[in-house]
């Protein structure tokens, strides 16, 4: 008996010593997550609670038929691809300035701001192909746009909680603002084969109209602050977005800009019009060997050319103005799974509405890489087809909390190919104090 408790007693005292196979699964676990890092991230400074802007202008340059190492070349020649007349001619301009703002930002939750007479200019001249290569068409238009807006506007921002469990969060701008000027292309040409009689011939005719519209009359012989009537001239619109974080990783966003509230009225405007035509129908060829004035008969026959465009100052009914409409989608992937924007990839795709352009609707896509070291030292890459332009932009601030500065170049074009060959640029540049 005492034999059979000794033996009872060492077992046990084995079974205390030794672990259960459990225990020894859930040690080594243990030791196996001590030894593997836990992902942390790298720590960021803090977005200002106050911030001023004091400078922030763009500046930016395009046509689709020259690129910078064509005029900067070793033969000092400017070499122009007349090839890409096919597609027709387009020279733009575009001036962006934002000169003095301030915005207020508690502790990324919510922040509004005021933007103090923001202008935005663009002028496009664009040259139909058809009319260049002188191909038939029944109907082509092409023209002069050009537009200048002046704002004020309120960016607000904030959170919506419990959306799906997670923070939704809003921002919109309401702005008021007013028409400077504006105008819409107003060009058309046709060519086509006539047959009368069973003689074919052919017909030309290019009209042009350019109006420009202001909101004080621009005629020499009026008073021009006599004219000006700012409650006509100003607008509301408002711009309106959502972001929400789909997962630690993903966030997904829309954007809608330029959204009309009340549009801008203008009635004064300057404006040249007229047409020019060719017609073969009714030539006779007997005539140019009439006399020595033969040639010049056969061209007063054939082509008929205005005698005196003048410019026309004027008056009317209303017309209403908004400014550009633009509609994005996009989405915020950090491949890294960070929550902080270490790395960010961000693809958008929308459509834009401009009635400066011929073709008022035009899509809007394109993808942003962005490296963030720490909201320090931010890199941004990016090739998108915006305001029906090719972009290839890179973007860089240096921020020190108290003091950011910011920089960015963009090759841009109506043409992919000439967009990488400069054939356009774009200067951004920022400069913003605060704490």
């Amino acid at each position: 008996m005492k034999k059979l408790l000794f033996v009872f007693i060492i077992i046990l005292s084995a079974a205390n010593i030794y672990p259960h196979d459990e225990e020894i699964t859930n040690a080594a676990e243990s030791e196996a997550a001590a030894e593997t890092p836990v992902k942390k991230e790298p720590p960021r400074m803090k977005n200002r609670a106050f911030e001023l802007g004091i400078a922030n202008i763009n500046f930016g340059i395009t046509n689709n038929l020259a690129g910078l190492g064509d005029i900067f070349n070793s033969e000092r020649v400017l070499y122009i691809d007349y090839n890409n007349l096919k597609n027709g001619f387009n020279f733009g301009v575009d001036l962006n300035i934002r000169p003095l703002y301030f915005n207020i930002n508690s502790k990324d939750k919510w922040g509004f701001g005021l933007d103090i007479a923001n202008i935005k200019a663009y002028g496009n001249i664009d040259i139909s192909g058809d009319l260049l290569n002188l191909n038939r068409t029944n109907r082509d238009d092409f023209g002069v746009g050009a537009s200048v807006f002046a704002d004020v506007g309120l960016p607000i921002f904030f959170h919506v909680k419990n959306v799906g469990g997670k923070e939704l969060k809003i921002n919109f701008r309401p702005a008021g603002f007013i028409t400077v000027l504006y105008a819409k292309p107003d060009m058309r040409y046709t060519l086509k084969e006539v047959t009368t009689d069973g003689i074919r011939s052919l017909y030309m005719e290019v009209n042009y109209a350019a109006r420009l519209y202001t909101p004080v009359s621009l005629d020499p012989e009026m008073d021009m602050m006599s004219t000006l009537d700012i409650g006509r001239a100003v607008g509301f619109d408002i711009n309106l977005g959502a972001e929400y974080p789909l997962f630690r990783w993903l966030d997904i966003g829309v954007n809608f800009s330029g959204v009309p509230i009340v549009p801008s009225r203008l009635n004064y405007y300057m404006e040249v019009k007229d047409k020019m035509s060719m017609d073969t129908s009714g030539v006779n060829i007997s005539d140019f060997f009439n006399d020595d004035t033969g040639m010049d008969n056969l061209l007063d026959e054939i082509f008929s050319f205005p005698e005196n465009s003048e410019i026309t100052y004027g008056s009317g009914k209303d017309k209403y103005f908004t400014r550009p409409f633009k509609f994005i989608t996009y989405a915020n992937y950090r491949p890294f799974k960070f929550t902080s924007p270490l790395f960010t990839l961000t693809p958008m795709v929308g459509l834009s509405i401009n009635d400066i352009f011929v073709q008022s609707v035009s899509p809007e896509a394109g993808v942003n890489f962005r490296c963030d070291f720490s909201n320090i030292f931010i890199t941004s890459l990016g090739i998108h087809y915006t305001d029906q332009l090719w972009k290839n932009s890179i973007e860089m601030i240096l921020n020190l909390r108290i003091l950011e500065l910011g920089i960015g170049i963009t090759m841009q074009s109506r043409d992919f190919l000439m967009s990488w060959q400069a054939a356009g640029l774009n200067v951004d540049f920022s400069l913003k104090i605060g704490f």
